[in-house]
């Protein structure tokens, strides 16, 4: 009984019933009955061995290349922002010689608007002015360009500013220049403290 039952197995014929048909009529679209033996548990378990360790080398190809679309990505970013900080610093002249202009000019409305638009972009970039006068002094924000004693302060501070200083989003990219007053009792054992 079991030699009629494989035989049985193999008379049976698989038609594929999405074909039209027209074409089961003229026998396309049947697939052939197989003509090899199966295959020994042996030859499946290599096999799927094979297909394993391709699967690994595919995964491990696909991950290098979205660890390489990672670092392009990460440096292109990079350098769009360092571009970036080199044109707005490179605009911060445009912004000064707007305030010197708009200090000596009679009229200086028309020169107000453009400047104000220019900075409105530049904010929106993510510029922001460095406070500075009245702030104590911050080595880390502003540059010491003059100094002088003053009885009327108890800690250095910036008594005036020369050139405005600027931050990009959190990089300082101009310090401010400015004029420190130092308490009148400093008797410049900062300034001894800092050439030892």
């Amino acid at each position: 009984m079991g030699t009629n039952d494989e035989q049985e197995r193999r008379r049976i014929q698989v038609t594929d019933r999405r074909v039209s048909s027209a074409r089961s009529e003229e026998g396309e679209g049947e697939f052939p009955s197989p003509s090899e033996e199966p295959e020994t548990p042996d030859e499946t378990a290599s096999e799927i061995e094979d297909l394993r360790e391709r699967n690994n080398q595919l995964l491990y190809q696909l991950s290098d290349q979205q660890d390489k679309l990672k670092r392009m990505t990460r440096e292109q970013t990079k350098a769009i922002a360092s571009a970036n900080k080199n044109l707005i610093a490179g605009l911060l002249l445009v912004l000064d010689n707007f305030d010197r202009a708009i200090a000596h000019a009679e009229d200086a409305s028309g020169l107000e608007i453009v400047r104000n638009d220019l900075l409105r972009v530049l904010i929106g970039e993510g510029l922001g002015e460095i406070l500075a006068e009245g702030q104590p002094f911050d080595y880390h924000v502003h540059d010491a360009m003059a100094s002088h004693k003053d009885p009327n302060v108890t800690e250095e501070t910036v008594a005036e500013v020369l050139l405005k200083g600027y931050r990009l989003k959190d990089e300082v990219i101009r310090h401010a220049k400015v004029v420190v007053a130092r308490p009148a009792s400093d008797d410049g054992s900062n300034e001894q403290q800092a050439e030892g």
